[in-house]
């Protein structure tokens, strides 16, 4: 308890004892590596602003695993999806939307 983390983690290395010391998130969010394999990346939301993210855990010689953007806003895709799935027309949407059933968005 008298010596600092690095002091003590150098003298087991010194002796042939494998150490090393154990993070906190702050210093595994602040370490280039974390960055550079992409398990944290910076993103742009259009309400929230820059946001920190965790990027994709899964990354294989066939994929990256790229998380290329951030989750949609509540009700942001509705619109999209009606049309997509059920075939909603616009004044089908917008009369919804009149009714209070849903809102509308970024459409």
């Amino acid at each position: 308890s008298k010596r600092s983390t690095e002091e003590a983690e150098s003298d087991c290395l010194v002796r042939g004892v494998p150490a090393g010391r154990v993070q906190n998130m702050a210093d595994i969010a602040e370490n280039p590596h974390t960055w550079l394999r992409g398990m944290l990346l910076e993103l742009e939301h259009p309400i929230s602003g820059s946001l920190k993210l965790l990027g994709s855990p899964f990354k294989s010689s066939r994929h990256s695993g790229v998380v290329a953007h951030c989750a949609p806003s509540i009700g942001q895709d509705t619109a999209a999806v009606l049309r997509e799935l059920l075939g909603y027309d616009n004044d089908r949407l917008a009369a919804l939307a009149a009714d209070g059933v849903i809102g509308l968005c970024n459409d």
